[in-house]
């Protein structure tokens, strides 16, 4: 049921980025991935007030803006070539999350696997910055 919701989510979402690509000119509220990096700022926020007044059904719509604009934002770094693809993000969240949860199973500290992954990260970046050049 969750991956259909999200699918459909994420369909919506690349249906209304060629609206904005398309009227980008007219709109002149958007600006590619920095809109989304500023509205979920906001929605956080707008979140976190819901959350403390205990209204659920508007932490909930909330909760959703926050999603839709985190889902704008992967789909406009994409459009952008700042990240390879949408997959590619939450196939690195699934490996990180699941080589951690593999590490406190095995008693072996978070902060420890943590440390670990950045240097791997490093070195990929510093791969992918000579390929790049």
């Amino acid at each position: 049921m969750i991956e259909q919701e999200l699918t459909k989510l994420l369909e919506t979402v690349k249906i209304k980025h060629k609206i904005d690509l398309k009227n980008k000119e007219q709109e002149n509220w958007f600006n590619g991935s920095e809109t989304f990096f500023k509205e979920i700022k906001n929605e956080i926020k707008e979140a976190e007030i819901e959350y403390n007044n205990n209204k659920q059904v508007h932490l909930e719509d909330e909760l959703g803006d926050i999603l839709w604009d985190y889902l704008n934002l992967l789909i406009n770094l994409k459009t952008e070539n700042k990240i390879t693809s949408i997959e590619k993000i939450f196939q690195r969240s699934n490996i990180k999350f699941s080589q951690r949860l593999n590490a406190i199973q095995n008693n072996i500290p978070w902060n420890e696997i943590k440390q670990q992954q950045k240097e791997k990260l490093k070195v990929e970046q510093e791969n992918l910055n000579k390929i790049n050049k």
